[in-house]
Parts: C-alpha cells; sequence; structure tokens
C-alpha cells in the first residue's frame, strides 16, 4: 500500500528541464558515409572513437548528467515544427528554456534554426557557445551565423571549455537542489 501510493505521487509531476543543448544531428549528415562506415565495421558494431561528433556529444551529454545539469536534447526538426522564442526563452512545444547550448561539432544549422537563433537572441536569450557560430545552412556554406554572432556578441557566449561552459551555466542557472555549501550534489545522486 506505501508503495503504491508513492509511485502514485512520484507520477505526478514533471519535468522541467532549463537548458536545450542542441543536437547535431544535420552536422552529423555532412560527414557520415555509409561506404565509409561499412569499410571501417566489416559487420560488427561500429566504433566511434574516430567520429568527433558522436565523442564529443556524447561526452558533453555525459558530463551535464554527472554535474546535474538539467537538460534536455534539442533536434532540429522537431524545432522547426514546434520551437519559438518567448522573450529570453525559448519554447518548444510544452516545454521552456532558460539557456541554450551550442556543442563543439555543431557546423550545420537548418534555415528554421538560424531563423529561431536570431529571434531567440533578438529577445534577449543567451546562447551559451563551445565553438563560434556553425558555417554551414543546409549543408551549404553561408555566413549568416557568423553574422548573427557579431550581432550578438554579448549573448553569443563562447566558451573554450566544457567546464568554463559548465560554470557559466551553474553561475546562471544554479542548481535547484545543492549540497549545504551550495556544490552540486555528489556524482551518483542525479537523474
Amino acid at each position: 500500500d506505501h508503495t503504491a501510493r508513492l509511485s502514485e505521487m512520484l507520477t505526478q509531476g514533471q519535468r522541467v528541464n532549463r537548458v536545450l543543448l542542441l543536437h547535431p544531428t544535420t552536422s552529423a549528415w555532412l560527414v557520415y558515409s555509409p561506404l565509409e562506415v561499412k569499410k571501417k565495421t566489416r559487420g560488427v558494431e561500429p566504433d566511434t572513437s574516430d567520429m568527433p561528433i558522436y565523442q564529443t556529444q556524447s561526452t558533453l551529454i555525459q558530463l551535464f548528467a554527472e554535474q546535474q545539469m538539467d537538460f534536455d536534447l534539442g533536434d532540429e526538426l522537431i524545432m522547426d515544427e514546434i520551437a519559438q522564442a518567448d522573450g529570453a526563452r525559448l519554447t518548444i512545444g510544452k516545454r521552456t528554456y532558460d539557456a541554450v547550448v551550442l556543442p563543439e561539432h555543431m557546423e550545420n544549422w537548418c534555415e528554421s534554426t538560424l531563423s529561431l537563433m536570431e529571434q531567440f537572441l533578438s529577445a534577449g536569450g543567451t546562447l551559451f557557445a563551445l565553438r563560434n557560430a556553425p558555417c554551414y545552412v543546409n549543408g551549404r556554406d553561408d555566413s549568416r551565423p557568423a553574422e548573427l554572432q557579431k550581432k550578438f556578441t554579448a549573448q553569443w557566449r563562447v566558451f573554450s571549455s566544457r567546464d568554463d561552459l559548465l560554470a557559466a551555466l551553474r553561475s546562471e542557472l544554479p542548481p535547484r537542489i545543492a549540497q549545504a555549501n551550495g556544490a552540486a550534489l555528489p556524482e551518483r545522486v542525479h537523474h
């Protein structure tokens, strides 16, 4: 009976993440070659050690989880359909984000992502970036993301390391639950 009541109570809440980590799917499409993967794998699970997009994104996701950063992954194709700038926040469906993170190897944006980021930055939103602007839009060389970065220099915050990025995010969005001294909870205590 206690377990049933506890289970019922725990299913009533909703997860509310404040950080949107953009997912570099369309960037991966630019460098993906099924012939190379087939040649390298020869029928076994692919070795991702030489796939920097996969490695850096996986590492960043793991780091965010270990540091109890509440985040969701932002898929450009879904964002195209249901995302909008909402003041200095970004809304996707029923979720609203206070910060957007541009990962290291996101070299391409869809046209819709470029437009959305322009609206988001124009409304006062902040883009936390581990790189300068993507150089491709819809798979073609394009200077518009770089122009957007120049236009919104103060809001397009570029960090040279993941640790610096996490420190800035923590400063802007402190953990909702922390140790008494303000430090993150121990590594094994997270979602």
